[in-house]
């Protein structure tokens, strides 16, 4: 439930009602979003940006958001994050 770390970037508190479907992801092991689903954890990612505590922050948010843009737009793309 502790605020998890990417490139030293603290991101967001895991499992929360809040984020359905970026509390998903799996920090110890691979969490792969397919076109389906990256839309639905995009609406999540947004508030990630809006809420984003520096701008290194909100600049690491907005490309992996373009990521999953590209991934729910086009078919056999997928958004893998890689655990510990």
């Amino acid at each position: 439930m502790g605020i998890r770390r990417i490139c030293s970037i603290e991101l967001f508190p895991t499992r929360t009602p809040q984020f359905t479907w970026a509390g998903t992801i799996d920090w110890y092991g691979d969490t792969v979003f397919n076109r389906l689903q990256a839309p639905l954890l995009r609406r999540d990612w947004a508030l990630l940006i809006q809420n984003a505590a520096d701008e290194k922050t909100e600049k690491l948010l907005k490309r992996i958001d373009k990521l999953l843009q590209r991934c729910a737009s086009e078919v056999h793309h997928y958004v893998k994050f890689y655990g510990d």
